[in-house]
């Protein structure tokens, strides 16, 4: 009796443990956490600086976005930083939260751009925002979506 109870009680630990976690799908980690942290505050970074090379890097292909009421894609937001049609000063980032279930991360969180213009069109402003990541196979985390909104003040 005493193993029956000492077996049923393992199982539920083990259940406990492991249960909240699908099988197959990788267990997030904080280095996940971390790499998408930080991936997030190089695409502020190039987007200032302009850096196209990397940003490309940042963004899936199937990459789409919309900010300030702008709605664009990865070779449309490209082309407007080449061209000078998109600015942004500065940008910075506030209170950020990383979900991450398997291989899709949703990082929300607040900025304040400085200076950002669209085709002459003023976006500076308080925002908040949603950016989706999926792991590709390779291991390395691709931006497939950001969504941006003006944040009430």
């Amino acid at each position: 009796m005493n193993r029956t109870l000492l077996a049923i009680l393992t199982l539920a630990l083990c259940a406990s443990a492991f249960g909240s976690q699908a099988a197959g799908q990788p267990k997030p980690t904080t280095n996940d956490e971390e790499t998408l942290t930080k991936l997030l505050h190089e695409w502020a970074m190039c987007t200032v600086q302009a850096n196209t090379k990397d940003l490309e890097k940042i963004m899936d292909d199937t990459f789409k976005g919309s900010a300030g009421g702008v709605s664009f894609d990865k070779r449309m937001l490209l082309d407007s930083l080449k061209s000078g049609k998109t600015k942004v000063g500065d940008w910075m980032i506030d209170d950020v939260k990383v979900t991450i279930k398997g291989n899709a991360a949703s990082v929300i969180g607040r900025s304040t751009l400085t200076n950002a213009t669209y085709i002459g069109k003023d976006l500076s402003g308080k925002y908040i925002w949603t950016d989706r990541f999926v792991k590709k196979r390779d291991g390395n985390w691709r931006l497939v979506s950001a969504q941006a909104n003006r944040a009430k003040e």
